[in-house]
Parts: C-alpha cells; structure tokens; sequence
C-alpha cells in the first residue's frame, strides 16, 4: 500500500508541477498542436513508455511478492478495471485532462464495486458486464459533458 501510494503523490507531483507534466497534457490534448509548439512529442512519449514499463514491474514485484508467486498471467483481464477506473476518476478519452488521485479514487470504487458483488455471490463473467456498463456509461457523460463545454 505504501509503494502505490508513494507511486501516486510523485506522478501526481510530476503531472502537475513539472514542464513535463504540462507536456503530457498537451500531448493528450493534441499531440500534432503539441509538436507545432515545440514540446519534444517523441522524448515525452519514449519516457512516459519507459516510466510505465518501470511501474509495471513495481507492480508485477509487489504483486509477486504479496502472493508468494510469480506467474506471467497475473492481471489477466484487469485492463478493463483499470480503463474503467481512469475514466471513473476524472480523466478524459479525448485526452489533456485528468489526475492520478482522481484516478486512484475510481480504483478505490471499481474495487468496492467488485467486492460488494463477490460478496454478493455474482458470477466474474457479470461483473464485468456490470464494470463495462459503468464505463460505458461514464464515456457518455465525458461526452456529453465535453459537448456541452464547446
């Protein structure tokens, strides 16, 4: 618990007080706007890539760790949850805005989700009819939402 959220307070940080941060934003919002004006687009991308590959074996570490088990399909699936719970935290398909605690905060409900229907008895495969239903549906409001801001 300590690495993730230690994981979020620095990508936090990053994200909103570094030119990096800002970088990344407006790569999100419009990468081609971006390169015109003057954000090194390819160096932003290689190192966003590098630092998620660097937290994908924090997590795999953790993991293996937690379980006393290394196996290569662990998080088989969880794509998904982790769309859903970007989504559900504030951030936006189109790109250019969002934040990693919002994030955190639509982990914390697609995991309170998943475990009021397990404790509910509800087969995996519904659960993730029901997940997909909430990220379907948030999607809407994000677009319904961003037409309504233009």
């Amino acid at each position: 618990m300590l690495v993730a959220l230690l994981a979020v307070v620095v990508a936090q940080i990053v994200l909103s007080y570094t030119r990096f941060g800002r970088y990344l934003f407006a790569i999100g919002g419009n990468e081609q706007a971006a390169y015109l004006s003057g954000v090194p687009v390819t160096r932003c991308k290689i190192l966003t890539y590098a630092f998620c590959g660097f937290m994908v074996g924090v997590a795999a570490i953790t993991n293996s760790s937690r379980m006393e088990v290394a196996s290569p399909i662990f998080g088989e699936g969880e794509e998904l949850s982790a769309i859903a719970a970007t989504i559900l935290g504030g951030t936006s398909l189109m790109g250019g805005e969002g934040s990693v605690v919002g994030t955190l905060f639509g982990a914390l409900v697609i995991q309170t989700l998943r475990a009021g229907l397990t404790r509910l008895q509800t087969d995996s495969n519904w659960q993730l009819v029901i997940i997909g239903a909430i990220l379907v549906g948030m999607v809407l409001v994000d677009q319904m939402r961003k037409r309504r801001s233009t």
